[in-house]
C-alpha cells in the first residue's frame, strides 16, 4: 500500500472557498503507483445540490519555484457526491493511475465550485514560511483564487496563502 501520504497531523479543519484551488505539496519517499486519493470532511458537509464542480488533481511541481507544471492525475467531476457527509473519509478514484518517483516533489489540488453550503475538510495550518520555496525549504501549501475548472498548470507567482490563513489539506494516496 502507499504510505507516502502527506506525513502531517491533521490537527485542524477549514472551509473550502468556491473557486479556490487549495494545494498540498509533498516529496515522495518511495516509487509507487496510485489510483485513488482519500480526503476527509470535518464538521460541515457540502450542499451537493448547490455545487457545480468538485475535483482533485495531482500535479508535477517545479521544486525550485513551487509552480504546478503539469497535471498527472485527476478525478472525475464529483460535485454530486464528494464531501456530502460530515466526518467522512472520501476515497476518490483518479481517471487513470499515476506513478510517483522517490525524491520527486508533487502537489495535490482540491477545487470545489459551489454557490453555498461549502464543506469543511481536515488538514492543518502550518507556518507561512512554507508558502513558497525559500532558502532551500520546500513549499507545503498554496492557494489560487477564481478557478472555474481545474487548471492544467499554475505559475509560481499565482500561488498565495490559504483563504483564511495557511491551510494544508490532509490526504492519503492509495493504489
Amino acid at each position: 500500500s502507499l504510505h507516502d501520504a502527506l506525513l502531517i497531523l491533521a490537527n485542524n479543519s477549514f472551509a473550502l472557498v468556491s473557486g479556490g484551488l487549495i494545494v498540498s505539496y509533498w516529496t515522495a519517499a518511495t516509487t509507487q503507483t496510485a489510483g485513488h486519493i482519500i480526503t476527509y470532511t470535518a464538521g460541515t458537509a457540502m450542499t451537493n445540490a448547490n455545487a457545480t464542480l468538485a475535483r482533485i488533481a495531482v500535479f508535477a511541481v517545479n521544486a525550485a519555484t513551487g509552480a504546478l507544471t503539469s497535471q498527472l492525475a485527476i478525478t472525475a467531476d464529483l460535485h454530486t457526491t464528494l464531501y456530502g457527509t460530515t466526518y467522512t473519509a472520501y476515497n476518490s478514484a483518479f481517471g487513470a493511475t499515476w506513478s510517483q518517483v522517490a525524491g520527486t516533489m508533487y502537489a495535490v489540488g482540491i477545487l470545489v465550485v459551489c454557490s453555498s453550503g461549502l464543506p469543511v475538510i481536515s488538514g492543518c495550518t502550518p507556518s507561512a514560511l512554507n508558502l513558497v520555496p525559500a532558502s532551500g525549504i520546500p513549499p507545503l501549501f498554496g492557494y489560487v483564487t477564481a478557478q472555474a475548472s481545474m487548471p492544467a498548470s499554475v505559475v509560481a507567482g499565482s500561488l498565495l496563502g490559504g483563504p483564511s490563513g495557511n491551510q494544508l489539506p490532509y490526504f492519503v494516496m492509495t493504489p
